[in-house]
């Protein structure tokens, strides 16, 4: 049987098994060219850390790989923490995992916060100049190291110093600040509020208010500025001592002296009632409402203006009820006879109206009939007038008639 050469893939060749013969004469399988490869699992105390082979950055923590058989240098690397480098031979066919322990490069730094033994509102920690929050708290995650601390809080003067972070338990920081302030409580007798150099704190109650030291500017100013004037005084602000200062506020005032003719006539100021005239009023400076009665005379009211520290007259003079009544009906007279007289213009004005009416036809009639151009011009220019006057007369004539009809019905 003729022998043929039968060509075979170089890819496919590579794929096949190689017998071995063992002693004995029995066939086994030797390795393939794919068990030259090895899974590498690779993670990390703590996760996350980035993972170099041999210099070439593969990924973070957890991490999964396979290696061909041979040596590699792997370094782990995260902030904060140090880095760490280990050997690694991969061995065909045996898996390896890998879970190396990061050292720690930072520290945590626990803060409390106090002033003359007692605690602080407000205040702040700043590592290497940047705020990290209030304190008092733990502040974790510092780089390991010589670090520049401050604690600052309002009203106080600041703690600030070198600090050297390890890793560990929390460094502890009691900061004790210096108070800059003290305390300062006013009662005013009047509603108001309290200012220390122009910022106001809130009302003149008794509340206690925190003030920064040294000489200050006091004001009280009243809930109505104009009844009362504002109090004003230099305080000196002593570190956590307390001032108590009662404030009596100064009113402004004024006073009218009500006369009234009659006499005896009840006064009523802002609608309470203030006593009979004459009297004299001390009030609150500033425009009140004034009103003055008195039986059989019409009731009287205005406005009038009291001034501080001055006295000011007020004078009136009320009608009577039957004063009133002769004023209104001699009123209703005399525009009764208005009414007439208007009437009578109007009867006038329309006899005028009619002669002139007149005219004008009289003066068209010879228009109608001149002979010439002058007597034809001289007719037509009389025509023209006597009816524009009649007809404005007219006019007025009406306007006199309704007018004195109006002024006689409703008088």
């Amino acid at each position: 049987m003729p022998t043929e050469l039968v060509a075979v893939p170089v890819h496919l060749f590579l794929t096949l098994m190689v017998f071995v013969i063992e002693p004995g004469g029995k066939a086994s399988f030797g390795p393939t060219l794919q068990d030259s490869w090895a899974a590498v699992t690779i993670d990390s105390e703590p996760p996350a850390a980035s993972v170099f082979i041999d210099g070439v950055q593969k990924g973070q923590t957890p991490l999964n790989l396979e290696l061909e058989r041979g040596s590699y240098q792997l370094r782990f690397t995260k902030p904060l923490y140090g880095d760490q480098a280990e050997a690694l031979v991969v061995e065909p066919g045996k898996p390896v995992t890998l879970r190396p322990v990061l050292a720690a490069h930072f520290g945590s730094l626990r803060v409390t916060v106090s002033a003359g033994g007692q605690p602080v509102d407000g205040a702040e920690i700043l590592i290497a100049g940047q705020s990290l929050g209030p304190v008092p708290a733990t502040v974790d995650r510092i780089p390991e190291g010589l670090v520049h601390v401050e604690v600052r809080a309002p009203l106080h003067k600041s703690w600030a110093g070198e600090l050297r972070i390890v890793p560990g338990p929390p460094t502890l920081l009691p900061a004790e600040l210096v108070a800059e302030y003290g305390i300062v409580a006013v009662k005013a007798d009047q509603p108001a509020q309290v200012e220390i150099d122009g910022d106001r704190l809130g009302p003149a109650d008794g509340r206690t208010y925190r003030v920064r030291t040294g000489s200050r500017h006091l004001t009280v100013s009243p809930a109505e500025p104009n009844h009362y004037r504002p109090f004003q005084q230099e305080l000196l602000v002593e570190p956590l001592r307390t001032t108590s200062l009662p404030v009596t506020l100064t009113p402004r005032r004024g006073s009218l002296v009500v006369q009234s003719t009659p006499i005896g006539a009840a006064i009523t100021v802002d609608g309470r009632r203030s006593g009979e005239t004459p009297k004299r009023l001390d009030l609150f400076a500033g425009s009140v409402k004034l009103e003055l009665s008195k039986e059989k005379f019409i009731d009287w009211s205005g406005e009038a203006l009291v001034k501080e520290n001055e006295t000011v007259p007020v004078e009136v003079s009320m009608k009577s009820v039957d004063l009133v009544k002769y004023e209104a009906e001699h009123k209703r007279l005399f525009l009764r006879r208005v009414g007439y007289a208007s009437g009578g213009a109007a009867v006038l004005a329309g006899g005028v109206a009619g002669i002139l009416g007149w005219r004008s036809q009289v003066a068209g009639n010879e228009w109608a009939t001149a002979k010439d151009y002058a007597t034809w011009s001289s007719a037509r220019n009389r025509a023209n007038t006597f009816g524009t006057a009649a007809t404005t007369t007219w006019i007025v004539a009406g306007a006199l008639a309704v007018t004195g009809a109006v002024i006689i019905w409703t008088h």
